[in-house]
């Protein structure tokens, strides 16, 4: 299923706000999830299953509020787009490195393929912020707990592209909650964002997807030209650490809940 001439290509703005705006009302957010997440837990063992649940749906209303706040910000940085010349496999690396560091407790195989002589021009920032998207979902929609789940990445080098086959073996879905992604019904601002970097990046994104039988996102980067600006060599691909891009989006499946929000 290609998503270019789907509902993704709608021409949306980011959300416009004053200056300062933004800061005080995802604090405000902040305070009320944290609020509602103790009453959340409160009732849980209560007999008040009415409340329960209905404070489960404004913690979940709170936190797409949240969700949809951060994919502003990031839609800002792709229309800031800055691409540099990257080592793709470099790149792969690092990411991996610093993932399963932060997903240990996960015990999902995550590897690559892709040659050590491919450099692409893109924005490593918001390359990351796309695959990182992709890693939270497949985490979400696969039985971790099997011997044999895993999320695999395959770039493989065409004349002035590099397609990159983002798979792992979840749940999948079938054509229908396809569709239902593709409307924008419910909160699904990161596979957007993942959609807009893919636009903005390359040849855009196409899924591919069977219940049962995981799922598969794929796009291209343009292979770097001579006359490419060069990444810094003292720069870090991708940075680690507890205020890392990597530790902000897998710290989403520190959730307990997030199987059942």
């Amino acid at each position: 299923m290609d998503f270019n001439d789907s509902i993704f290509n709608r021409n949306e703005s980011c959300l416009e706000l004053p200056d300062g705006m933004e800061d005080k009302i995802r604090s405000y957010l902040k305070r009320s999830e944290e609020n509602c997440l103790l009453a959340v837990d409160a009732l849980a063992d209560s007999d008040c299953k009415e409340e329960y649940y209905r404070a489960k749906e404004i913690l979940k209303s709170l936190r797409w509020c949240l969700g949809e706040l951060a994919n502003s910000e990031e839609l800002k940085r792709i229309a800031k787009y800055s691409p540099e010349r990257v080592n793709l496999y470099t790149y792969f690396e690092q990411l991996f490195d610093a993932c399963r560091e932060q997903m240990s407790e996960y015990g999902i195989l995550m590897s690559f393929d892709c040659e050590e002589d491919i450099d692409v021009f893109v924005d490593v920032d918001r390359l990351t912020v796309c695959l990182l998207n992709l890693i939270v979902n497949a985490v979400q929609n696969t039985d971790y707990t099997a011997e044999e789940a895993f999320i695999r990445i395959e770039a493989n080098a065409l004349e002035d592209e590099v397609i990159i086959d983002f798979i792992d073996n979840g749940y999948g879905m079938g054509e229908e909650e396809l569709e239902r992604v593709m409307s924008f019904e419910g909160p699904k601002g990161g596979l957007y964002v993942v959609n807009r970097f893919c636009k903005r990046a390359g040849s855009g994104l196409k899924l591919s997807s069977a219940v049962d039988e995981g799922f598969t996102a794929s796009f291209g980067l343009p292979l770097a030209k001579g006359a490419d600006r060069i990444l810094a060599s003292e720069k870090r691909l991708v940075k680690s650490g507890k205020n890392s891009l990597v530790a902000m989006y897998i710290s989403k499946l520190d959730d307990p809940m997030f199987n059942d929000m």
